[in-house]
């Protein structure tokens, strides 16, 4: 009789916990999530040293959060001015692509201003051989 009793509210209570954990990740919340930052480079230039890394703040369910902090949202942006030792690029929220399938909406970034440090790489000289 008792191990019935008991075994019911075991039960009970492993499913209150099972919908606590359904219905919270469904409730809105907000957080910082890393970002991953994709530079394409001209071929004549480097990096000279990494990139400052760029968090996001994202409004969204708490699964969408979960799941940006597992595939981080991206920002791709083209460098192709060579002539400089450093590059300054504004970022925007716009800029992020996040993965498929997030409802979530990115309200801030961090840093606003990127400064990109390029060294340029050493030039080749091609020549004829034997000349």
């Amino acid at each position: 009789m008792t191990w019935t009793v008991a075994l019911r509210a075991i039960s009970a209570l492993c499913l209150a916990l099972a919908l606590w954990l359904i219905v919270s990740a469904e409730e809105p919340s907000a957080g910082w999530v890393p970002v991953r930052v994709m530079l394409t480079l001209d071929s004549a230039v480097t990096l000279s040293e990494p990139v400052v890394p760029v968090r996001a703040f994202v409004v969204g369910r708490r699964r969408d959060l979960l799941r940006l902090l597992q595939s981080p949202p991206v920002l791709q942006r083209a460098v192709t001015d060579d002539t400089a030792d450093s590059v300054r690029l504004e970022l925007h929220e716009q800029d992020l692509d996040l993965p498929n399938g997030t409802d979530a909406r990115v309200r801030d970034l961090q840093p606003r201003l990127l400064t990109v440090r390029l060294r340029r790489a050493p030039a080749r000289i091609v020549g004829r051989p034997g000349a």
